[in-house]
Formats: C-alpha cells, structure tokens, sequence
C-alpha cells in the first residue's frame, strides 16, 4: 500500500497542468456514466413517472378496461376510436383523453397528443397503458423535450460534486492542524485529482449496480487515498 501512496505522490510531482485537467475530466465521466446509463435504460413511462413524480400506475389501472374501441385498417393500426364524443379517464395525477381521432396524456406539468391511426390495435385491445404512454411520449419528442434535459441536469450534479469535493477538501485540509496544511493549495488540489483516479475506477461498476450511491463511496475512498498521497509529497 505504502508503494501505491509513493508511485501516486511520484505522479503528482511530475503531472503536467493539461494531464491533470485530463485526469479531472476522466473523473467525472467515470462518475457520470453510470449515473446517464441507469436514466437511458428506464423506459419513458418509468423515466416520467420516477422524474416528475407523477402516479402513472393508478391511472394504469383506471385504463384498464375503459379504453374505448378502435376502427382498424388491415395492418393493425387503429384509424379512429370508435366513440362519438371525447371520453376522459382521470387519475389522481393525470387524465387520459380519447376522441374519435387521437388519445391526449395530460397532467400538470406536460400533454402528449397521438393520432389514433399511429396506435396499434394490440395496445388498446390489451389496454397497454405502459406501451401507449411510451407511443405518446416518443411521437412528442421524448428525447428533446424529457431525457436529454434530464441527462444534462444529472451530468452537472455530478461535475458539482466532484467541484466541492475537489475544492472543498483541498480547502479544509490547509486550515487544519494535519501535517500537509504546509503544502500550497495549488498543490493539494494537484494531488487530489490525481490521486482521484483510482477510487473513480473501483466506483465505476459499483455505479453501474448502484446509481448515485457510487458518488459518496469516491468521495470517501478519494478524500482518504488522497490525505495518504499528501503525506508523501
């Protein structure tokens, strides 16, 4: 271990201001990539449902049955709701609205429309719920308009805790009674992002298991491998 802590303090003494910055940014992707994955595998009912906090299951279970009828053409899809007027099922959060030409999602914050011809009939002969929400949100621009915002939010979660941690640690470590407070903090911020990496490659599977919870174990693991690394400089 004590080699570790030697060949890590070598590698702060040599690292280059364009190394480190690479380092930092290799950090954070490491960090960030689990954190994105978990959010792209969710399917758009649970990504919404998970996101904005909205109850789509019990409106699920309301659709259940009183999915109206469809008028078929010969592929399968529907080319209208066979209804004459607008028929509503309301949830606790969020209401569905069937007319003769298209089903609406509507809730607080969003609406999806989707014409009824681009509804396949299975989806309403088994009133899919799940599989509908998905055809709404994806016929309304569900990557532009919900997952890639939501994407960039997460990414700059996690560029602001590695920021703290990064500042904030190099900060506290110079106005405490350690022997390291003599060290500059240009120099104590050098040695934390390098001596970052590891602990960044040891949480990265664990986020790929565990989302967001990989995130405090760096910041542990980094804070002490890092305090040891500043001991040999």
């Amino acid at each position: 271990m004590n080699r570790l802590y030697w060949r890590l303090a070598r590698q702060v003494r040599r690292a280059r201001p364009a190394a480190v910055a690479g380092i930092a940014a290799t950090v954070v992707a490491l960090l960030s990539i689990p954190v994105l994955v978990s959010v792209v595998l969710l399917p758009p009912h649970q990504f919404y449902a998970q996101h904005y906090g909205v109850n789509l299951q019990e409106l699920a279970e309301l659709a259940r049955g009183n999915i109206p009828p469809v008028i078929a053409d010969g592929d399968g899809y529907a080319l209208a709701f066979d209804i004459a007027e607008p028929r509503t099922i309301e949830g606790p959060d969020a209401a569905l609205v069937f007319t003769p030409e298209y089903v609406q999602y509507a809730d607080a914050q969003t609406q999806l429309i989707l014409p009824a011809a681009d509804l396949p009939v299975w989806v309403v002969e088994e009133a899919a719920f799940e599989e509908m929400f998905d055809r709404l949100a994806l016929y309304n621009g569900y990557y532009q308009r919900f997952l890639f915002p939501a994407l960039a939010m997460r990414l700059l979660i996690v560029l602001a805790m590695v920021l703290v941690y990064y500042i904030g640690i190099g900060y506290a470590m110079g106005i405490t009674r350690l022997d390291i407070h003599r060290l500059p903090f240009k120099t104590r911020l050098k040695c934390l992002i390098v001596s970052s990496y590891p602990p960044a490659m040891l949480c990265f599977p664990i986020g790929l298991l565990m989302p967001m919870m990989h995130l405090f174990l760096f910041q542990l693991l980094a804070m002490l491998l890092g305090y040891m690394v500043l001991k040999e400089l």
